[in-house]
């Protein structure tokens, strides 16, 4: 019991060691004072064995040498600092790599963000993430504005989205890009984009093109919502609200005419259907249809719908007559049959 109790101490004073390396977040050294012989978490393993409670009822019972209990939670950080370091090994194994490469500076800051994000208490990595994505910034920023020199307004655009994709580690464009940034955005978007759009608008309604309208409706939309998020670079273009109120107007425009063809169409099966001499079920069909667009009937098509219901009266009367003279005669018919019958009878 004696060498027991001097082992669980001699064992809980290295875990509380290892406790003050990891809290100063110095895992590294936590992990090879936990390597140092006897292996640390090797011994708190045998230390802590299944039969522990009855031990610890027999050395009560005979009064023997009491023992500190393991402190098993340090072993468990230990454990998990384990994981961290084989993480963080294979990262900066890739990491080693990627710099023998010279790999592009998006692969090479995807590796750093990585690794900030395992170790985001170890300052350097942040460091040198910030470092690369500054550089990386201006590069693209510096793309975008030899492209607009040359007049290339699709690789500006590019580099625009570039900047915009990247997930920066600020959450927004580094600052020693961000001035410039905003710069050739606003020219970009105000001196390209809206002229484009506008054109693009006018083009679709000198067409009549609902599809086309409705698509430069939803990008003018769009834009508009990121006007609002994002004020210093959208400000520039602000009096192209104009503009949108204005296609707003021609989108509405638009719907009134397609309703009108639509009602025009209808109103030509009408005529058809009167002029082919249908039932009158089916002449209501279409005569419905046409109503249902709730625009009033040409004073022709009036007269016509007005011409085939007296027709269909007309002849509704005329057959009414012709059943009424009908059953007239059947009557007289069957009176004659009765004193014709009637008159043998007698005889």
């Amino acid at each position: 019991s004696v060498l027991y109790a001097e082992n669980c101490a001699k064992v809980n004073e290295r875990l509380t060691k290892c406790d003050d390396f990891l809290r100063q977040g110095l895992r590294t050294q936590a992990i090879d004072l936990a390597e140092e012989q006897p292996d640390l978490l090797q011994l708190v393993d045998v230390l802590n064995f299944s039969e522990l409670d009855e031990w610890q009822e027999l050395v009560g019972s005979y009064e023997l040498e009491r023992f500190e209990f393991l402190k098993t939670e340090i072993a468990q950080d230990i454990a998990v600092a384990y994981d961290q370091q084989n993480k963080i090994e294979e990262l900066l194994r890739r990491h080693r790599q990627l710099n023998l490469a010279q790999a592009s500076l998006p692969a090479r800051i995807g590796m750093l963000r990585e690794l900030a994000a395992v170790e985001p208490d170890t300052q350097y990595w942040v460091e040198d993430l910030q470092s690369f994505e500054d550089h990386y910034a201006v590069k693209l920023v510096n793309q975008g504005l030899a492209a607009e020199q040359r007049g290339e307004t699709t690789q500006s655009r590019l580099c625009i989205a570039n900047l915009e994709r990247e997930s920066w580690s600020g959450g927004q464009v580094p600052v020693t890009a961000q001035k410039r940034y905003l710069g050739l955005a606003s020219r970009v978007h105000q001196g390209h984009t809206f002229p484009e759009l506008a054109s693009s608008f006018c083009a679709a309604i000198d067409d009549k093109n609902e599809a086309a309208i409705r698509s430069t409706m939803n990008r003018w939309n769009e834009i508009q919502n990121r006007m609002k998020s994002i004020d210093p670079r959208w400000q520039p273009a602000r009096e192209w609200l104009e503009f949108g109120k204005t296609g707003e107007g021609w989108v509405k425009h638009y719907d009134s005419q397609a309703k009108q063809r639509a009602f025009q169409a209808d109103v030509h099966k009408l005529v058809g259907a009167i002029e082919s001499d249908l039932s009158e079920s089916e002449v209501s069909v279409f005569y419905e249809q046409a109503l249902s667009h709730g625009i009033a009937l040409p004073t022709s098509v009036k007269a016509k719908v007005s011409d085939f219901k007296y027709h269909v009266d007309e002849i509704r009367t005329l057959n009414s007559s012709i059943l009424l003279v009908a059953l007239i005669g059947l009557v007289v018919l069957i009176v004659l049959g009765f004193f014709v019958i009637w008159h043998i009878v007698t005889k």
